[in-house]
Parts: structure tokens; sequence; C-alpha cells
């Protein structure tokens, strides 16, 4: 989103028409993640320990999304990291409005393994989408831990 309003302010748009764009399309800005490991979700108070420990056996990666109130909720429990990139980038495919914007981020906490491969998944079956690889903050990535990946577009709904 940030780029996009720093692109329409260089176009010359006034503070008006950057606020009426926001407020007409932050509705469709969607945010979707995966975790490598359930125990910064438990240190975050996010999950019970024993959910986190029987997760990490099991090799769960929740796929989790911010909902339209701002809060986390899982949309899918995957068997491995393979599986839920997967389910981020079907959901993509699905979802993606390059009429809105052709920005696409992925972001990564600590290790850009999981969001190099998810960015050559997006690139590779949509080669006009300009897509960004960025880590993201301390703040958030202490809470979702090192290999967390992020993939944040413009959707025809959240």
């Amino acid at each position: 989103m940030c780029q996009i309003i720093v692109k329409m302010q260089e176009e010359g748009k006034d503070i008006e028409q950057i606020a009426s764009f926001i407020k007409e399309n932050s509705k469709y800005m969607v945010s979707q993640f995966g975790v490598e490991s359930l125990k910064y979700l438990y240190k975050g108070g996010r999950i019970s320990k024993t959910s986190a420990d029987i997760g990490n056996f099991l090799k769960v990666k929740p796929v989790i999304h911010i909902t339209d109130e701002g809060s986390l909720e899982v949309l899918k429990l995957e068997r491995g990291t393979k599986r839920a990139i997967k389910v981020l980038f079907k959901n993509f495919q699905k979802n993606w409005n390059p009429d809105l914007s052709d920005q696409v981020l992925i972001g990564y906490a600590y290790y850009d393994e999981n969001a190099k491969k998810l960015k050559e998944m997006v690139e590779e079956k949509f080669p006009n989408a300009k897509v960004s690889l960025a880590p993201i903050g301390s703040l958030i990535g202490s809470h979702v831990g090192p290999g967390m990946y992020s993939l944040s577009y413009f959707g025809v709904k959240r």
C-alpha cells in the first residue's frame, strides 16, 4: 500500500485523492503468512504449549491471514512447509487483482528460503507482477519466529 501511495504522490495526486483511495481499497488488502515453527506462536500467547509441541512434532504449518477486523485467523493447517507455501500461492492465484495493483510483497523473518520459493512461483506464473522481497520488522518477527514467510497483495476480496 505504501508503494502505491508514494507513486500516487509522485503522480501529483492530492491528499484527498490519496485518502479516498486508501478508504476505498484497504478492504482489498490481503496479507497471509506461514510460520516455520509453532514455538513462537506459543511464546506470544497465541497457542498453548501442548498445541505447539504436538503441532511441531507432526510438522503442522498454519496458513494465517489478517481479517477485516485486523485479527489473525488460521485459514488452513498443512503438514509441511511446502504444502503451506502451495496454499498461499493457490489463494493468491484465485484472489489477486492486478487491475487494482500489480505490486506483490513477499516478506520473511530472519531467513528467506521459503520467501524466495514463493517469489519464484509468483514470477513464473505471473511475469507482469512486480514482486518485492523484504524482511519484516523485528517487532512482528519476534512473534512469528525465523522462517516466517508472507504474501501481501490487493485481492478481489480480503
